[in-house]
């Protein structure tokens, strides 16, 4: 059985593939600025010589964990740097 799409449902179906375009791209912003690192604390790790650059990071296998032993007052600033990679 073959079913018929008219206009409506048509028109429907692209306004609601369009609106979960943009509720994705939304959330995906939502989600980048929560894991963002200040400019301080990439300043600090800079400093302390730990790149949050994505292409220093292009060497290292697919699945991989990068681990950063740290004292226990710099462990917030890791901890974002590492989810700036997530």
């Amino acid at each position: 059985m073959l079913l018929r799409v008219d206009d409506f449902c048509l028109t429907r179906v692209q306004t609601l593939a369009t609106w979960k375009r943009s509720q994705d791209e939304r959330e995906t912003a939502q989600r980048q600025a929560v894991k963002a690192i200040s400019d301080d604390e990439r300043a600090g790790l800079d400093d302390r010589g730990i790149s949050t650059d994505p292409a220093d990071y292009d060497d290292v296998p697919s699945g991989a964990y990068i681990t950063i032993k740290t004292t226990k007052q710099t462990r917030p600033y890791v901890e974002s740097s590492l989810a700036y990679f997530t």
